[in-house]
């Protein structure tokens, strides 16, 4: 015999599995979930089941029950205004947008598209004093990774760097992130800088590094160049050596397998895995790879940046089994957390990347195009 438990268990497992395979009838039975077994991960799969079906007030009753905390998160908060844009509350929903769209992230822009507003890229310096700076430098730690650094000890200045700065404060971390920056160390100062809330220095988070290549391998590949960087931001914040658990190397986290595959079809020598972390090499694969997956998804960016993460057949196994969905709802109900995140950071970042390279900021609105039902 089932127990209570048993039963909650079961019925918690049944409802989010369906809602992750888009089944026409997830949001029910997530409905049927008792309060017990009703955590974070049940609520947002409710609101991400009724997106699914376009069920906009099934969505905001949905967004209405969670706990206060969770309500006041941007996500949702850009959710309830969009369920209550379609359901015909204009005004309530475009003061929530209102509100949302002062940011840089995500949720920020597409809110600001919704308003038809410019966006918020302009950022804030940090400021750090001279004698901020020397004070960290100083430091033994500090100057040991600084040393390993600049002589190419990669990994070992990473160590030393990591363990100089495991007790810093706030302040710290922000002095020791500019600090490093001005080494042109990257992926340190990203890390560093990550470890605070501080998240308007722009130029430090979103740099432009590697131009020169980035720019000759886009335009080879005809994709745009802040795509490459947003996809390679995200893949691994600069780091040349960049290793992953599952294999992946270099800039653009090309698994063997694929940069040999690219490489063959380039004619590019490639005699052993090391010669994938060679900065050049690496994106001009990469960028190949990305070209690739833009054409398999017909051009739609949305897709290829998907497929990229997570492979192009997992990619067309999420896609509308009929019709045809708003971007943004795919990209919100997509099965896999790290793909869904992966995507919206790179959106969002294309636009900081267009502005830091001079270029004209195109609205996120003319990425998410639909998605389709592919046969």
């Amino acid at each position: 015999t089932f127990t209570q438990e048993d039963i909650g268990k079961l019925e918690r497992r049944i409802g989010l599995s369906a809602a992750t395979q888009g089944l026409a009838d997830a949001h029910e039975l997530l409905n049927r979930v008792d309060i017990s077994w009703t955590d974070e991960t049940v609520h947002q799969w409710r609101i991400r089941s009724a997106l699914r079906a376009e069920n906009w007030k099934a969505a905001l009753q949905s967004i209405e029950t969670l706990p206060t905390e969770m309500a006041q998160k941007q996500i949702w908060q850009y959710w309830r205004a969009r369920a209550l844009e379609k359901l015909g509350f204009k005004k309530q929903a475009n003061e929530i947008y209102a509100t949302l769209s002062t940011r840089h992230n995500y949720h920020s822009l597409l809110a600001a598209d919704r308003l038809g507003l410019p966006y918020s890229l302009e950022g804030s310096p940090l400021v750090s004093t001279e004698a901020e700076l020397e004070q960290i430098r100083s430091l033994p730690g500090i100057r040991r990774a600084e040393e390993l650094y600049h002589v190419g000890l990669q990994v070992d200045a990473r160590r030393e760097w990591h363990h100089a700065i495991k007790s810093f404060n706030k302040r710290q971390l922000q002095v020791a992130a500019v600090l490093a920056n001005r080494w042109n160390w990257h992926d340190r100062a990203i890390f560093t800088l990550g470890r605070t809330d501080t998240l308007d220095d722009l130029k430090l988070r979103f740099p432009i590094v590697y131009e020169k290549q980035i720019r000759r391998h886009a335009k080879r590949n005809r994709i745009d160049t802040a795509w490459v960087y947003g996809i390679l931001r995200q893949e691994s914040a600069y780091m040349s050596d960049a290793r992953s658990h599952a294999g992946a190397l270099g800039l653009m986290q090309l698994m063997p397998r694929t940069a040999r595959y690219e490489a063959r079809k380039l004619k590019l020598p490639l005699r052993n895995r090391h010669e994938i972390l060679n900065v050049d090499k690496n994106i001009r694969l990469g960028t190949a790879h990305l070209k690739r997956v833009l054409d398999i998804n017909n051009g739609n960016k949305v897709l290829a940046t998907a497929s990229y993460n997570a492979g192009a057949q997992r990619v067309k196994s999420w896609l509308p089994k009929d019709d045809e969905l708003d971007a943004d709802i795919w990209i919100e109900t997509m099965p896999f957390k790290e793909t869904r995140n992966y995507v919206k950071k790179v959106m969002a970042t294309m636009a900081i990347f267009e502005k830091h390279l001079g270029e004209p900021v195109s609205p996120l609105k003319q990425r998410l195009t639909e998605i389709k039902h592919t046969p």
